[in-house]
């Protein structure tokens, strides 16, 4: 057997492989559930056959088995029905696609249609709703007319009603303008009188004695006010002063206690418990001495605030 013309099958499905033809047709045999090129035997070789020479059972141009070789034919055979049957699926295929492009086309030309059909129907829509407007600006016009004419009634009637108010009104102003003559005469005949006005007088220059005697209480009543706040505040100051006074003497006596008390311990150990008596006695009297301080200077403090 030749390998070239086994292949032939191959080379003429290989020219189409740039259309996409030898891919399906592969992948639809491997799809198939039949039995792989992989499987291993049920029985082994004949003994004639593995006694035969390499040259009868090998092809001398390819190297391959001629049973290999046998099994490569019939898949040539396979894939050329199925590449048939590839072939016209692939016919029935772009007739279903022609079949939906014209499809779509008229589903393209149907909503087009559809769309014109909604733009009318928007539109006479639009114009239903302006036309409903204008009915209602018509009215409101209407009615604002007719709100005018009563409005204007109204008006004429209030003009007319104001009109005989001011002839009223001026006929009053008339009559106040000759009693504010009367009143004024009468006011100057009462300033011509001379009673009236030593009365006027006299009212005036009291009036001038309380304001000045008022002003006097006020300064007076301001100099007592500043006189008391300074002398408040020179009592607060000696205070402190004193307050500072008695911090220094009471940090002063215990300094001193301190020191007393130091100075007792080692006179009781030097010279005994006689000597440290005398000691406790004087620094009683010196304690006593300042109980009586403190107390003269917090009557002096009281003094002062009260």
């Amino acid at each position: 057997m030749n390998d070239r013309e086994n292949t032939t099958v191959i080379d003429q499905l290989v020219p189409n492989a740039v259309d996409g033809d030898v891919i399906p047709a592969v992948q639809l045999e491997l799809s198939l559930d039949e039995p792989q090129l992989t499987y291993r035997p049920k029985f082994p070789l004949p003994d004639e056959i593995n006694q035969l020479p390499r040259d009868q059972t090998v092809c001398q141009y390819c190297g391959v088995s001629y049973l290999v070789l046998s099994e490569i034919k019939q898949l040539e055979e396979r894939i050329e029905k199925q590449s048939s049957e590839l072939i016209d699926l692939l016919a029935q295929t772009q007739i279903k696609d022609e079949q939906i492009a014209v499809v779509e086309l008229e589903n393209k030309n149907l909503n087009k249609q559809l769309q014109e059909i909604q733009k009318t129907d928007s539109s006479i829509y639009q114009i239903r709703n302006d036309r409903d407007n204008l009915r209602c600006q018509v009215d409101d016009l209407s009615a604002a007319v007719e709100t005018a004419g009563a409005t204007e009634k109204r008006c004429m009637h209030e003009l007319t009603e104001t009109r005989g108010r001011l002839d009223l009104a001026g006929v009053q102003a008339d009559a106040l303008r000759h009693s504010l003559i009367r009143i004024r005469s009468k006011c100057i005949h009462i300033l011509c009188d001379s009673n009236v006005m030593n009365e006027i007088t006299k009212i005036r220059s009291y009036l001038d004695k309380i304001r000045v005697h008022l002003e006097l209480k006020d300064d007076a009543v301001t100099m007592h006010k500043a006189g008391l706040e300074c002398r408040l505040r020179d009592a607060e100051e000696e205070c402190a002063t004193l307050e500072h006074e008695k911090q220094c003497m009471e940090e002063h006596y215990a300094r001193n206690e301190s020191r007393m008390v130091e100075k007792r311990r080692q006179w009781s150990e030097e010279q005994g418990t006689l000597k440290g008596d005398v000691k406790s006695t004087h620094a009683f009297g010196y304690s006593h001495n300042s109980v009586v301080r403190e107390n003269r200077v917090n009557d002096v403090i009281a003094l002062i605030l009260n």
